[in-house]
């Protein structure tokens, strides 16, 4: 009898062992950032559904090898596991970079730890444009790079070229973790464009000044006066019809973004039909031999 009472009594130690193990911890994460605005981080740990809080002995959760001044609060709720929730607050905010530091959270008898690291980031620093230069003239369209400077907490860039300045009328847009770039269509010529950087990280971004720039004059002028052309209605709802005084004349249709939509060959005479499209800018081309007229229509 007093065997069997102490298999029993054995049993059920190991069961309550085995609830109140400390093996089974998930973390919400254990990589975190820190921005400026922000005053504190808080995380999740998983204990699972089987571990009794209440009930384990001398239960301790606690922080260290870390380089930062804190304070920690700790809670926990049960859901169908039981979670505890940390709000971690630096007594002052640390300088930018990266801490390394080790939870650990134990028991009488059982232990978890884990290693975690916290980027501290601040907002993204100035920006200087190099090239194009404000108010740059005759840039070539089909070579259009790009280039500006960046240091610092930065992740990436994100390069707008638009027809305005307020960068309403976004035209090309990309993101790129250089500090260059070449566009891969060809800007429209005898245009007036806007350009601005931005620069990201995984806290803010900061804005460059917004550069202005003019690409080249393709239009030829010889024999220029020899000719002449109109398109008309401008602005327009659907059709625009296009007098040009040749006979052998080819006309080219480009979307706001410089996306070749349609050419084709006419005589003199010819319509263009814009009711398929929608509202917004085009440019249409109009060529003969070495001549060249490019022409903005506005579709309502």
């Amino acid at each position: 009898m007093r065997f069997l009472l102490t298999l029993v009594m054995l049993f059920s130690g190991l069961s309550l062992l085995q609830a109140n193990a400390l093996d089974d911890i998930e973390l919400s994460q254990d990589s975190f950032w820190l921005c400026v605005q922000d005053t504190s981080l808080t995380f999740e740990i998983d204990f699972g559904s089987d571990y009794d809080i209440e009930n384990a002995e001398h239960f301790r959760l606690y922080f260290t090898n870390f380089d930062i001044l804190y304070q920690y609060k700790f809670s926990v709720f049960r859901e169908s596991s039981l979670i505890g929730k940390i709000k971690l607050t630096p007594l002052a905010r640390p300088a930018d970079g990266i801490y390394f530091f080790t939870l650990t959270i134990e028991d009488d008898t059982s232990s978890f730890q884990k290693e975690l690291f916290l980027e501290v980031l601040s907002t993204p620093p100035n920006i200087a444009l190099i090239s194009p230069i404000d108010e740059q003239m005759e840039l070539d369209v089909e070579n259009s790079r790009f280039e500006w400077e960046g240091t610092g907490n930065i992740a990436d860039y994100t390069l707008m070229v638009a027809t305005d300045a307020t960068l309403d009328s976004v035209v090309y847009q990309i993101t790129t973790s250089n500090t260059f770039f070449g566009l891969t269509e060809s800007l429209l010529p005898n245009q007036i464009y806007y350009w601005q950087v931005t620069a990201n990280n995984k806290c803010d971004t900061t804005a460059s000044p917004v550069f202005q720039f003019s690409t080249e004059n393709l239009v030829h002028t010889q024999n220029i006066f020899s000719l002449d052309y109109q398109i008309c209605p401008n602005p327009t709802t659907d059709w625009v019809k296009i007098e040009f005084g040749s006979d052998n004349s080819q006309l080219v249709l480009y979307g706001s973004h410089g996306q070749l939509l349609e050419q084709r060959n006419f005589t003199a005479y010819t319509s263009l039909d814009l009711s398929a499209y929608p509202s917004g800018v085009y440019w249409v081309e109009l060529r003969h031999s070495t001549v060249t007229f490019v022409e903005k229509v506005l579709k309502k």
